[in-house]
C-alpha cells in the first residue's frame, strides 16, 4: 500500500504487530485484522522474528547501555552531520573535509557515528570545575526512576505521597471488602510477580501492597530529602565543538533524549534487569560491530565485484542477500572513503535500511563485519545466504540512448513500475536521467532471458512511438498532423477530412474500442494507414459515457470517398446493436457535402 495514503497503524513494521500478538497469546492468522496483510508478508515477518530469536527467546543476553546509545544515535543518522550550504561549493567542500576527519573508514558508518556521539557527550558533561578527561562519561543511575541525569522528576515525590494517602484511606474505610484494592495497590507498587501465577501469590500481593502503602505513607509524613544539585552542563562549549567539527548539535541532543526515554521504558517495563540495562563499559570498535551484527544480521550484504573495463557510476555496490536488492553506498560514507584511500572494500557489510529513490537504490549506514559472526548468530540464516550467493547480480546490461518518453512508457509516471519489473525479471534496475540510460544488474544465468525480454519490449515501443501521430486543430477547421519529434507530416483543410463520433459506448477498454473502429476501416476496404487518430474520452462519473473519433484524410479518389461513406454507415449500423442506444445527433457524422452526391 502507498505510505502516504495509509493510516499510521499500517505504516508500522509488520514484525512489531506480530510481536505484540505473540505477547498477548494471539496467533496472527486468528486475529481479525482491519486490513489483513498478504500471506507472503506474514510469512516473511514470521521468518524475521524466528531468525532474530524474538519469538522463542526470553532476551537472555540483555540490553546494555551501549545498545541503547547505538539505537538512539542511529535514529538521527540522517541529520547528524553538517553538509554545507545549498549550491555553495566552498561550504560543501569544507563540510566534507570535517566529515572525513570524523569517519573511521575501516569500522563503518555506525561506529563512526557512535564515537562522534560519545565525544559530543563528553564535551557536554564537562562542568566548569571538572578536571576529568573528555572520554570519562558518568553513567546514569537506573535504580531510580530519573531523567537520566541523576535527578528524580520534581513532581514524583508529591504525587506518590498523595496517592499513597488516598490509597491508605480507602483501605481503612473498606477493610472488610478491600480485596480488589489490595490487588490494585499491589500491582501499582510492584508487589505482583508478572512471571508467576496470580492465584498462587494472592496473599503475597496483599502483604506487599499493605507494606507499600504504609511505607509510602510514612515517607509522605517525613520531610523530603534535599534534591541533588543538577550538573552544570557546558552546552556552550559543546556547541562550539559541533561548529568546529561539522556536527549537528540539535541531532546529538535528540539522540541523548531518545536514549533517556529508552532507559525509562526498559526500566519500567522490566524487560531486562537493571544490571543488564546499566552495564556497559567502554566497548572497542570490534565489540560495537559485533553488537550491531546481533541486531542487524538480517541486513547482511556482499560486495558486487566490478566488471573489468566497466566504469562504475555511484558508490560501492552491495547485494542484500535476504531482500535480493542490489544497492549503492552514498558518496561521503565510510566505505566510499575506504575505497578511495585503499582501493579495497570488505566482502560483507550490514546496512540499516534500503532507500529507494526515483532512479537508484541505496543502502544506508554500512558497517563491515566478519562472515563468521552471521554463522554464530543463526546457522539457518547463514545457510540461506550461502544459497543466494549464486544469484549475485554480477552481470550488467545497458540500454543507452533511450528517450525519456520511452522510459516513461516502460516504467510509468515517475518510474513507479520499476519495482514490478525487478520482481518479474529477478534483477535490479537503475536509470540515469542525464544520459537516458537503463542499467540492469542480474545473475549470469538470467542474463539471456532478461536481455531478450527487454529488447523485444523496447523495440515494440520504439516502433509505436515512431509511427504515432497527433492531430491538432489550428485556425478554425484547419488541422495539422504532427509526428515524432514534432514533425509536421500533413495539413488538412476544411474538406480534406471526415470524422465519425460515437457516444455512450459500453463499459469496454480503450483498446477494445480502438480495435472495433479499425475493423470498420477494414470492412470499408480501406487501409489502416488512412486512420489519423482515435480519441477516447472517459468521464469519471460514468463508466459508459465516452466519445470516440476517427479522422481520415480525403483525396480526389472517388473510391476512397466512397469507402469513407461506407465506414460511416458501418459505424451507425454496428454501434446501435453492440453498444446500446447512442445519442446520434445531426452533426454526429461530419462528411463533406461532396459525398452526398455519391450516395
Amino acid at each position: 500500500m502507498d505510505i502516504g495514503n495509509a493510516a499510521e497503524i499500517f505504516q508500522q513494521p509488520l514484525t512489531l504487530a506480530l510481536l505484540t500478538l505473540y505477547h498477548v497469546g494471539i496467533a496472527p492468522h486468528e486475529f481479525h485484522w482491519i486490513e489483513a496483510p498478504s500471506e507472503d508478508a506474514l510469512k516473511r515477518a514470521q521468518e524475521e522474528l524466528l531468525y532474530l530469536g524474538a519469538v522463542d527467546s526470553q532476551a537472555q543476553k540483555g540490553l546494555t547501555q551501549v545498545g541503547v546509545d547505538l539505537a538512539a544515535v542511529m535514529s538521527v543518522a540522517g541529520i547528524a552531520y553538517y553538509r554545507g550550504k545549498k549550491n555553495d561549493k566552498v561550504s560543501k567542500s569544507e563540510a566534507d573535509k570535517k566529515l572525513e576527519s570524523l569517519l573511521i573508514p575501516d569500522q563503518g558508518d555506525v561506529v563512526s557515528l557512535y564515537r562522534t556521539y560519545r565525544a559530543w557527550k563528553a564535551e557536554l558533561e564537562r562542568t566548569s570545575g571538572d578536571t576529568e578527561e573528555a572520554s570519562t562519561i558518568p553513567e546514569p543511575d537506573l535504580t531510580a526512576d530519573n531523567d537520566g541525569e541523576g535527578n528524580a522528576d520534581e513532581d514524583d515525590g508529591e504525587l506518590d505521597a498523595t496517592f499513597a494517602k488516598q490509597a491508605l484511606q480507602l483501605k481503612m474505610d473498606s477493610d472488610s471488602s478491600s480485596g480488589w484494592i489490595k490487588s490494585l495497590t499491589g500491582w501499582v507498587f510492584g508487589g505482583k510477580n508478572r512471571n508467576e501465577d496470580d492465584d498462587d501469590n494472592r496473599s503475597v500481593v496483599s502483604t506487599d501492597s499493605e507494606a507499600s502503602v504504609a511505607s509510602m505513607a510514612s515517607d509522605a509524613s517525613s520531610p523530603s530529602k534535599p534534591k541533588k544539585p543538577k550538573r552544570k552542563f557546558n552546552e556552550k562549549k559543546a556547541r562550539a565543538w559541533c561548529m568546529k567539527n561539522g556536527v549537528n548539535h540539535k541531532a546529538m541532543s535528540i539522540a541523548q533524549a531518545t536514549a533517556k526515554e529508552l532507559h525509562k521504558t526498559l526500566s519500567r517495563a522490566k524487560s531486562w534487569g537493571y544490571s543488564a540495562v546499566g552495564g556497559n563499559g567502554n566497548p572497542s570498535d570490534d565489540q560495537l560491530r559485533r553488537l550491531i551484527t546481533a541486531g542487524y544480521f538480517l541486513n547482511a550484504a556482499v560486495n558486487k565485484p566490478k566488471v573489468a573495463g566497466k566504469l562504475s557510476r555511484g558508490g560501492p555496490q552491495y547485494f542484500a542477500l535476504y531482500s535480493g536488492v542490489l544497492g549503492s553506498l552514498f558518496y561521503g560514507t565510510s566505505m566510499h572513503l575506504l575505497e578511495k584511500r585503499s582501493g579495497t572494500l570488505p566482502s560483507w557489510i550490514l546496512f540499516d535500511s534500503i532507500l529507494r529513490l526515483d532512479t537508484t537504490t541505496h543502502l544506508k549506514l554500512a558497517t563491515p563485519i566478519d562472515e563468521a559472526w552471521i554463522k554464530e548468530e543463526s546457522q539457518e540464516f547463514y545457510d540461506m545466504c550461502m544459497s543466494k550467493r549464486s544469484e549475485l547480480p554480477v552481470e550488467t546490461i545497458e540500454f543507452d540512448n533511450l528517450s525519456f518518453t520511452l522510459l516513461r512508457s516502460l516504467f510509468g509516471k515517475a518510474f513507479q513500475q520499476i519495482n514490478r519489473w525487478e520482481a518479474q525479471l529477478k534483477c535490479t534496475m537503475s536509470i540515469d536521467r542525464n544520459t537516458n540510460t537503463l542499467t540492469v544488474y542480474c545473475a549470469p544465468v538470467n542474463e539471456p532471458q532478461i536481455r531478450a525480454s527487454l529488447d523485444k519490449r523496447i523495440s515494440a515501443l520504439k516502433t509505436r512511438l515512431e509511427e504515432e501521430s497527433i492531430e491538432e486543430v489550428y485556425l478554425g477547421t484547419t488541422r495539422v498532423i504532427l509526428g515524432n519529434g514534432f514533425e509536421v507530416r500533413e495539413l488538412l483543410f476544411d474538406k480534406d477530412f471526415a470524422a465519425v463520433t460515437v457516444r455512450n459506448l459500453a463499459d469496454q477498454t480503450d483498446r477494445e474500442v480502438e480495435k472495433r473502429l479499425m475493423q470498420w476501416v477494414k470492412r470499408a476496404k480501406s487501409s489502416a494507414a488512412s486512420v489519423r487518430s482515435v480519441e477516447i474520452l472517459r468521464h469519471n462519473n460514468s463508466g459508459t459515457a465516452s466519445v470516440s473519433a476517427v479522422k481520415r484524410k480525403l483525396t480526389a479518389s472517388t473510391n476512397l470517398c466512397a469507402a469513407i461513406a461506407v465506414v460511416a454507415r458501418w459505424a451507425i449500423l454496428l454501434v446501435l446493436p453492440l453498444f446500446g442506444p447512442s445519442l446520434l445527433s445531426q452533426r454526429l457524422l461530419e462528411v463533406p457535402s461532396s459525398l452526398d452526391a455519391l450516395h
